[in-house]
Protein backbone atom coordinates (compact mmCIF):
# COMPACT_ATOMS: atom_id res chain seq x y z
CA UNK A 1 0.00 0.00 0.00
CA UNK A 2 1.52 3.35 -1.07
CA UNK A 3 2.33 6.04 1.79
CA UNK A 4 -0.15 8.61 2.79
CA UNK A 5 0.63 11.52 1.85
CA UNK A 6 0.73 14.31 4.73
CA UNK A 7 -1.82 16.86 4.35
CA UNK A 8 -0.63 20.39 3.19
CA UNK A 9 -1.36 23.22 5.81
CA UNK A 10 -2.88 26.28 4.40
CA UNK A 11 -3.92 29.24 7.23
CA UNK A 12 -5.92 27.32 9.53
CA UNK A 13 -7.01 24.51 7.16
CA UNK A 14 -5.92 20.85 6.78
CA UNK A 15 -5.85 19.59 3.04
CA UNK A 16 -5.61 15.67 2.77
CA UNK A 17 -7.11 12.25 1.64
CA UNK A 18 -8.72 12.40 5.21
CA UNK A 19 -9.49 15.55 5.64
CA UNK A 20 -12.78 17.77 5.27
CA UNK A 21 -13.24 19.17 1.63
CA UNK A 22 -10.95 21.84 0.99
CA UNK A 23 -13.77 24.01 -1.39
CA UNK A 24 -12.32 27.20 -3.86
CA UNK A 25 -15.04 29.41 -4.93
CA UNK A 26 -13.25 30.60 -8.52
CA UNK A 27 -13.70 34.34 -9.21
CA UNK A 28 -10.84 34.47 -12.02
CA UNK A 29 -11.18 37.83 -14.01
CA UNK A 30 -15.29 37.56 -13.42
CA UNK A 31 -15.21 40.56 -11.80
CA UNK A 32 -14.03 42.73 -15.17
CA UNK A 33 -11.34 44.62 -13.08
CA UNK A 34 -14.37 45.99 -11.11
CA UNK A 35 -13.26 46.33 -7.10
CA UNK A 36 -17.10 46.62 -6.16
CA UNK A 37 -17.85 44.07 -7.63
CA UNK A 38 -14.77 41.84 -6.84
CA UNK A 39 -15.87 42.38 -3.07
CA UNK A 40 -19.37 41.31 -3.80
CA UNK A 41 -18.07 37.93 -5.10
CA UNK A 42 -16.04 37.52 -2.21
CA UNK A 43 -19.16 38.17 0.20
CA UNK A 44 -21.17 35.01 -2.34
CA UNK A 45 -18.40 32.79 -1.82
CA UNK A 46 -18.05 33.96 2.08
CA UNK A 47 -22.10 33.54 2.24
CA UNK A 48 -21.51 29.95 0.76
CA UNK A 49 -18.96 28.82 3.34
CA UNK A 50 -16.14 28.41 0.66
CA UNK A 51 -12.98 28.08 2.17
CA UNK A 52 -11.30 30.30 -0.17
CA UNK A 53 -11.87 32.19 -2.82
CA UNK A 54 -8.88 32.37 -6.16
CA UNK A 55 -8.18 34.90 -8.90
CA UNK A 56 -6.33 34.90 -11.90
CA UNK A 57 -3.38 37.16 -12.59
CA UNK A 58 -1.68 38.02 -15.77
CA UNK A 59 -0.89 41.07 -18.13
CA UNK A 60 -2.54 40.98 -21.33
CA UNK A 61 0.77 41.47 -23.60
CA UNK A 62 2.53 38.64 -22.01
CA UNK A 63 -0.71 36.18 -22.57
CA UNK A 64 -2.23 36.45 -25.96
CA UNK A 65 -1.09 37.70 -29.26
CA UNK A 66 -2.81 40.28 -30.82
CA UNK A 67 -3.18 38.11 -34.19
CA UNK A 68 -5.44 35.68 -32.21
CA UNK A 69 -9.58 36.80 -32.71
CA UNK A 70 -11.32 36.27 -29.10
CA UNK A 71 -13.39 33.85 -28.65
CA UNK A 72 -16.52 33.14 -26.43
CA UNK A 73 -18.40 35.63 -29.06
CA UNK A 74 -15.92 38.33 -28.90
CA UNK A 75 -15.31 37.99 -32.68
CA UNK A 76 -14.43 41.71 -33.74
CA UNK A 77 -11.96 42.22 -31.44
CA UNK A 78 -8.14 40.44 -30.55
CA UNK A 79 -7.64 38.18 -27.82
CA UNK A 80 -5.40 40.96 -26.65
CA UNK A 81 -7.79 43.59 -26.59
CA UNK A 82 -9.92 41.45 -24.69
CA UNK A 83 -7.57 40.30 -21.73
CA UNK A 84 -6.56 44.01 -21.74
CA UNK A 85 -9.87 44.89 -20.17
CA UNK A 86 -9.25 42.00 -17.35
CA UNK A 87 -5.55 42.97 -16.16
CA UNK A 88 -6.25 46.05 -14.82
CA UNK A 89 -5.27 45.25 -11.08
CA UNK A 90 -2.17 45.68 -10.01
CA UNK A 91 -0.79 45.38 -6.57
CA UNK A 92 -2.37 47.70 -4.96
CA UNK A 93 -6.08 46.41 -5.82
CA UNK A 94 -5.31 42.77 -4.79
CA UNK A 95 -4.05 43.44 -1.46
CA UNK A 96 -7.02 45.18 -0.61
CA UNK A 97 -8.89 42.33 -2.04
CA UNK A 98 -6.90 40.17 -0.17
CA UNK A 99 -7.58 41.81 2.98
CA UNK A 100 -10.89 42.42 2.75
CA UNK A 101 -11.51 38.20 2.08
CA UNK A 102 -9.17 37.69 5.09
CA UNK A 103 -12.03 40.16 7.23
CA UNK A 104 -14.65 37.60 5.66
CA UNK A 105 -12.92 34.78 6.70
CA UNK A 106 -12.01 33.28 3.59
CA UNK A 107 -8.34 32.54 1.48
CA UNK A 108 -7.94 34.95 -0.56
CA UNK A 109 -5.35 33.52 -3.82
CA UNK A 110 -4.74 33.99 -7.68
CA UNK A 111 -3.08 32.02 -10.69
CA UNK A 112 -0.08 33.71 -11.67
CA UNK A 113 0.35 33.51 -15.67
CA UNK A 114 4.08 34.79 -15.39
CA UNK A 115 6.71 35.85 -13.31
CA UNK A 116 6.60 39.43 -12.64
CA UNK A 117 3.09 38.65 -11.22
CA UNK A 118 4.53 35.32 -9.67
CA UNK A 119 6.48 37.96 -7.65
CA UNK A 120 4.09 40.58 -6.56
CA UNK A 121 1.59 37.93 -5.59
CA UNK A 122 4.93 36.59 -3.66
CA UNK A 123 5.04 40.19 -2.19
CA UNK A 124 1.66 39.92 -0.86
CA UNK A 125 2.55 37.10 1.30
CA UNK A 126 -0.42 35.09 -0.65
CA UNK A 127 -0.58 31.62 1.30
CA UNK A 128 -0.84 29.28 -1.69
CA UNK A 129 -0.67 29.41 -5.23
CA UNK A 130 -2.61 27.83 -8.36
CA UNK A 131 -0.85 26.85 -11.37
CA UNK A 132 -3.26 27.00 -14.32
CA UNK A 133 -3.32 23.94 -16.95
CA UNK A 134 -2.11 26.04 -19.51
CA UNK A 135 1.24 26.48 -17.55
CA UNK A 136 1.92 22.50 -16.96
CA UNK A 137 4.74 22.54 -19.17
CA UNK A 138 6.18 26.04 -18.19
CA UNK A 139 9.04 24.86 -16.34
CA UNK A 140 10.82 27.92 -15.24
CA UNK A 141 7.47 29.66 -14.12
CA UNK A 142 6.81 26.26 -12.18
CA UNK A 143 10.42 26.52 -10.81
CA UNK A 144 10.18 29.79 -9.80
CA UNK A 145 6.62 29.41 -7.90
CA UNK A 146 8.24 26.21 -6.35
CA UNK A 147 10.85 28.21 -4.91
CA UNK A 148 8.42 30.34 -2.46
CA UNK A 149 7.75 26.87 -0.78
CA UNK A 150 4.48 27.60 -0.42
CA UNK A 151 1.43 24.78 -1.12
CA UNK A 152 0.65 24.72 -5.07
CA UNK A 153 -2.62 23.45 -6.77
CA UNK A 154 -1.81 22.40 -10.04
CA UNK A 155 -4.62 21.71 -12.83
CA UNK A 156 -3.79 18.63 -14.70
CA UNK A 157 -6.21 19.51 -17.93
CA UNK A 158 -5.29 18.29 -20.87
CA UNK A 159 -1.79 17.02 -19.94
CA UNK A 160 -0.72 14.08 -20.27
CA UNK A 161 0.54 11.75 -17.42
CA UNK A 162 4.19 12.30 -17.94
CA UNK A 163 3.41 15.72 -18.58
CA UNK A 164 2.26 15.90 -14.87
CA UNK A 165 5.29 14.16 -14.03
CA UNK A 166 8.01 16.74 -15.63
CA UNK A 167 6.05 19.66 -13.50
CA UNK A 168 6.51 17.58 -10.21
CA UNK A 169 9.58 16.89 -10.96
CA UNK A 170 9.74 20.65 -11.39
CA UNK A 171 8.27 21.20 -8.30
CA UNK A 172 10.04 18.70 -6.09
CA UNK A 173 13.74 19.83 -7.19
CA UNK A 174 12.78 22.90 -5.49
CA UNK A 175 12.61 21.11 -2.32
CA UNK A 176 8.89 22.04 -2.75
CA UNK A 177 6.47 18.98 -1.69
CA UNK A 178 3.31 21.09 -0.84
CA UNK A 179 1.60 19.93 -4.23
CA UNK A 180 -1.99 19.32 -4.89
CA UNK A 181 -2.92 17.94 -8.46
CA UNK A 182 -6.91 18.85 -9.85
CA UNK A 183 -8.01 16.69 -12.53
CA UNK A 184 -9.44 19.22 -14.94
CA UNK A 185 -12.01 19.20 -18.05
CA UNK A 186 -10.65 22.28 -20.06
CA UNK A 187 -14.14 22.72 -21.58
CA UNK A 188 -16.06 26.21 -20.62
CA UNK A 189 -18.53 25.49 -19.31
CA UNK A 190 -18.76 21.23 -19.32
CA UNK A 191 -20.97 18.98 -19.96
CA UNK A 192 -21.96 16.78 -17.31
CA UNK A 193 -21.01 13.67 -19.71
CA UNK A 194 -18.06 15.10 -20.67
CA UNK A 195 -17.00 15.52 -16.91
CA UNK A 196 -14.85 12.49 -17.05
CA UNK A 197 -14.87 12.25 -13.31
CA UNK A 198 -12.43 8.49 -13.47
CA UNK A 199 -9.88 10.81 -14.28
CA UNK A 200 -9.67 11.18 -10.30
CA UNK A 201 -9.21 7.34 -10.17
CA UNK A 202 -6.43 7.69 -12.96
CA UNK A 203 -4.57 10.59 -11.50
CA UNK A 204 -4.48 8.65 -7.47
CA UNK A 205 -3.61 5.27 -9.43
CA UNK A 206 -0.81 7.09 -11.13
CA UNK A 207 0.30 9.53 -8.28
CA UNK A 208 -0.74 7.78 -5.05
CA UNK A 209 1.27 9.45 -2.85
CA UNK A 210 -0.17 12.76 -3.92
CA UNK A 211 -3.51 15.01 -2.59
CA UNK A 212 -5.84 14.41 -5.39
CA UNK A 213 -8.70 17.11 -6.04
CA UNK A 214 -11.24 18.17 -9.09
CA UNK A 215 -11.17 21.58 -10.99
CA UNK A 216 -15.30 21.66 -12.07
CA UNK A 217 -16.23 23.48 -14.81
CA UNK A 218 -19.65 21.85 -14.70
CA UNK A 219 -23.10 24.65 -15.01
CA UNK A 220 -24.97 24.59 -11.75
CA UNK A 221 -27.35 21.65 -10.46
CA UNK A 222 -30.00 21.38 -7.81
CA UNK A 223 -28.79 17.77 -8.03
CA UNK A 224 -25.09 18.51 -7.19
CA UNK A 225 -26.02 19.50 -3.36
Amino acid sequence: MAEEKDPVCVGKHRIGTREPAFVVAEAACNHMCDMELARKMIDKAADADANAIKFQTYTAEKLVTKDAVAFWGQDKISQLEYYKHLDRFGKKEYQALFEYAEQKGIIPFSSPFDAENVEMLADLGMKIFKIASCDICNIPLLEQIAAYQRPIILSTGASTIEEIEQALLAIFKEGNYQVILLACTLSYPTKNEDANLMRIRTLKERFPNMIIGLSDHTEPDPNMV
